[in-house]
């Protein structure tokens, strides 16, 4: 009697293991997109009015809520990270000719530990940065020596926050080193198909 009891145990152990192996493989391969949306306002009167589709009624909501009629589209970022998992995105972006004194700049943004529940996600943390490089105009200082360029910097981060599937959701905004223009950072978060 010991000897079956002992075989149906060893049986249950590995029927236990191998259950908890394969529902640990479908929850990390579990995967989602993401993709973070820049929009700039105040850049100049030449300022097209391009944007994504999907994006109108975030559009409309800042133009309501901010004030800011010209706003356009200034870049976008996708990213594919497992849920559980996080991701660490860096590029460079270029500034269409406006009126300010920002032709250029590097932008970094991460997500920690994304989670998803029903139609929802969360994460742990979301940072966004940006180091802007400013022009040299022909009346700044002549003394300086050439190549002499200083970073500004600015950026957004945001601790333990949710927001629906496959949903445009503003996230934050900063506004622009050279006080000329507001970002507005927009995300969107859908399970990958």
């Amino acid at each position: 009697m010991t000897l079956k009891i002992r075989v149906l145990t060893f049986f249950a152990a590995i029927l236990m293991v191998t259950t908890a192996g394969h529902s640990q493989q479908v929850k990390t391969s579990q995967s989602a997109e993401a993709t973070l949306h820049i929009l700039v306002s105040d850049r100049g009167p030449n300022s097209a009015s391009r944007m994504p589709e999907g994006l109108e009624a975030i559009r409309d909501q800042i133009r309501r809520r901010f004030n800011a009629d010209n706003l356009m589209l200034l870049d976008s970022y996708f990213g594919r990270l497992g849920v559980g998992g996080s991701g660490e995105f860096k590029s460079s972006i270029k500034f269409p000719r406006g009126s300010g004194t920002i032709s250029e700049a590097f932008v970094d943004w991460r997500l920690v530990e994304l989670g998803s529940v029903a139609d929802a996600f969360s994460a742990q943390n979301f940072r966004f940065g940006f180091r802007a490089v400013p022009t040299l105009r022909t009346d700044d200082d002549q003394t300086k020596p050439p190549g002499l360029i200083n970073l500004e910097s600015v950026g957004v981060s945001l601790n333990a926050l949710s927001f629906p599937e496959n949903t445009p959701h503003l996230l934050g905004t900063t506004n622009m080193p050279d006080g000329v223009g507001k970002l507005f950072l927009v995300l969107t978060v859908r399970h990958a198909k």
